[in-house]
């Protein structure tokens, strides 16, 4: 867990005063703090993470913790902003890794500091299907889950509640390639996806 945190937290950030694209208008934000922002949201997911081992200990339940990367693309328009997510990695659980590839799409009401007048994502929304393959069994399974949050972030990182047909099951938290820019019409979409979830 701690090769994770140094891993992630040492990732590059964005300063402040960096350019970003919003209706084809070229606009800066005050992004300062960047670092800082990303170590928050990786510590909610540590603590997140944590919660769950220790519920997964007393429930008998199966814990997975999933990191993968891939693509993210976010795009303004009315009367939603529309979202699309896929990558691939790994899930680990107690019993082995499995190794996880997923995709997904939904809207949210606005893209936080990509939406001119807006400072945070809304309503955030997500249907997303999550395959894994045992790499010790070969067995293959499918979750149907749902990303969302009433309130997140976006660009640089965006944290997220996990839930299925049975209720929340986690979170987890994309973070953002550093050149990700708004209105770039998902020509730089590379993302980093990590999540943690009961089974």
């Amino acid at each position: 867990m701690r090769r994770l945190w140094v891993a992630l937290g040492d990732m590059g950030g964005v300063g402040s005063g960096t350019a970003w694209k919003a209706g084809g208008c070229a606009w800066k934000p005050y992004l300062g703090g960047t670092h800082l922002a990303r170590r928050l949201a990786l510590a909610s997911l540590l603590a997140l993470t944590a919660a769950l081992v220790l519920g997964a200990s007393s429930a008998s339940a199966n814990f997975a913790l999933c990191t993968g990367s891939g693509k993210l693309t976010a795009q303004n328009g009315t009367p939603r902003a529309t979202w699309q997510v896929s990558g691939a990695g790994q899930c680990r659980t107690p019993v082995q890794v499995r190794s996880m590839s997923f995709s997904g799409a939904g809207h949210s009401d606005s893209l936080g500091l990509c939406t001119p007048g807006s400072l945070v994502v809304t309503n955030l929304h997500l249907n997303v299907l999550v395959t894994t393959v045992g790499e010790v069994t070969g067995r293959t399974r499918t979750h149907s889950q749902v990303w969302s949050s009433p309130i997140t972030t976006f660009p640089l990182a965006t944290p997220f509640l996990i839930s299925d047909s049975s209720g929340t099951k986690g979170g987890g938290v994309v973070l953002h390639h550093i050149h990700l820019m708004c209105g770039d019409d998902g020509n730089k979409p590379s993302a980093l996806f990590t999540w943690a979830e009961l089974r």
